[in-house]
C-alpha cells in the first residue's frame, strides 16, 4: 500500500509540478499537454517552443525562444477554391525586453488546466488546455485579435477566408475575384500585445503569407512602457544572407545585431543589453524622442545612453562606436 501511494505521489507530482527547460538535445520533439502539442527547436543557438492549439477558432501557434521572441501564427483550417497556403497563414513577430532567464521552461498541471510557459523575460505564458487558449500574459498589455480571419458570405454561406489582423496588415488587401460582391465577416484568432508593464516591447506588422522579418524595409516598432513609440527599418537591426531559388533571391537567415546573450549575462558594468539600449536612446533620439525609455536594459537606467559624454558616467564603448556609427550614420526614416 506505501508503494502504491509513494508511486500516485510521484505521479502527481510530475503531471502538476515538474519543469522541462528547453534543452537544445531536444530538438523536433513533441510532447502533448490534454491535447496542447508543444515541439522544441533548436536552431543557430535558439531555443523555441512551439506551441499548437486547435479550437473552434482554427490552428493558433505561438513560437517561444529564450531570445525573448513570440511569434503568433494564425492558420485557416478551412479548405475553399480560393484557399492558398499565402492567404491560409498569417504571422506578426514580438520581442519582450530585458531577457533576464538563462534559459525558457515550461510546466503543466493537469488538475487546473493549465500550462505555463516561463518567458525569457521573467513572466510567463499561461495557456487553458481545456479550451487550447491563452488565459494570460504577466507583465503584458494583450488582447484577442478581434479580426484574425477574414470571411466571405453569399446567401448566408461562407465560400471563402484568409487570415487577418485588425491592425495594419501586409499583403491583406488583394481579394480573389471569385470572391467579389460578397459579405465580409470577422472572427477572432491570435494576439496583439500593446505593451508591457517594465521593458521594451517590440512588434512587427502581421504579415499575411511569410515571415514580416524578412522584409529588410519594413519596420519593427519598439515601444517603451511609458508608450512611446519608435520605428526603425528591419535592414538597421537584422543581418540577412540570402539564397538563390530560380533566379529570386531570398531570405535564408537572419541574425539580430545586438545579440541577446549580453541579456542574460550582465557584463561586469552592469549592462543588460548595452549596445541595444544606446542604438534605441541615440535613433529614438534623432527621430524627435529623446527620452525613449531604455532603462529597463540596464539596471543603472543607462544614464549615459545617446552621448558621448556625461559627467561622471561612462560613455559608449569604444566597440559599440566601431560597431554602429555607420549604421547611425545612414539610418534614414
Amino acid at each position: 500500500m506505501k508503494a502504491i501511494i509513494s508511486s500516485l505521489v510521484l505521479v502527481f507530482s510530475f503531471t502538476a509540478r515538474a519543469e522541462i527547460s528547453c534543452d537544445p538535445s531536444d530538438h523536433m520533439e513533441q510532447r502533448y499537454f490534454d491535447g496542447v502539442g508543444v515541439q522544441t527547436f533548436y536552431v543557430n543557438g535558439e531555443c523555441t517552443f512551439r506551441v499548437s492549439l486547435n479550437n473552434s477558432a482554427g490552428n493558433e501557434q505561438f513560437f517561444v525562444s529564450d531570445l525573448g521572441k513570440l511569434s503568433t501564427v494564425v492558420i485557416s483550417n478551412q479548405a475553399f477554391p480560393t484557399s492558398t497556403n499565402s492567404r491560409s497563414t498569417g504571422s506578426r513577430d514580438y520581442h519582450l525586453r530585458p531577457v533576464v532567464r538563462p534559459n525558457i521552461s515550461m510546466s503543466h498541471d493537469s488538475g487546473s488546466n493549465t500550462l505555463t510557459l516561463n518567458l525569457a523575460n521573467g513572466e510567463r505564458m499561461i495557456i487553458d488546455t481545456a479550451s487550447q487558449s491563452i488565459r494570460d500574459i504577466t507583465g503584458a498589455n494583450w488582447r484577442r485579435n478581434s479580426r484574425g480571419f477574414r470571411e466571405f458570405r453569399r446567401g448566408g454561406q461562407v465560400i471563402g477566408e484568409y487570415v487577418h489582423d485588425e491592425l495594419d496588415c501586409i499583403n491583406c488587401t488583394a481579394v480573389d475575384p471569385r470572391l467579389a460582391g460578397t459579405q465580409q465577416t470577422y472572427r477572432p484568432a491570435g494576439l496583439i500585445i500593446d505593451s508591457l508593464e517594465n521593458g521594451v516591447l517590440t512588434s512587427t506588422r502581421f504579415r499575411r503569407g511569410g515571415n514580416p522579418g524578412e522584409l529588410p524595409d519594413e519596420y519593427m516598432v519598439f515601444r517603451d512602457r511609458q508608450g512611446r513609440e519608435c520605428s526603425i527599418k528591419n535592414r538597421y537591426v537584422y543581418e540577412y544572407e540570402y539564397i538563390n531559388i530560380n533566379g529570386r533571391q531570398v531570405v535564408d537567415s537572419m541574425k539580430f545585431k545586438f545579440p541577446n546573450e549580453v541579456d542574460r549575462v550582465p557584463t561586469r558594468n552592469g549592462a543588460l543589453n548595452e549596445n541595444l539600449a544606446e542604438f534605441l536612446a541615440r535613433v529614438c533620439a534623432s527621430k524627435g524622442i529623446p527620452n525613449f525609455d531604455v532603462s529597463q536594459l540596464r539596471p543603472d537606467g543607462c544614464p549615459h545612453c545617446g552621448t558621448r559624454e556625461n559627467s561622471g558616467a561612462r560613455g559608449p564603448t569604444d566597440d559599440f562606436l566601431e560597431s554602429f556609427s555607420d549604421i547611425l550614420g545612414t539610418i534614414e526614416d
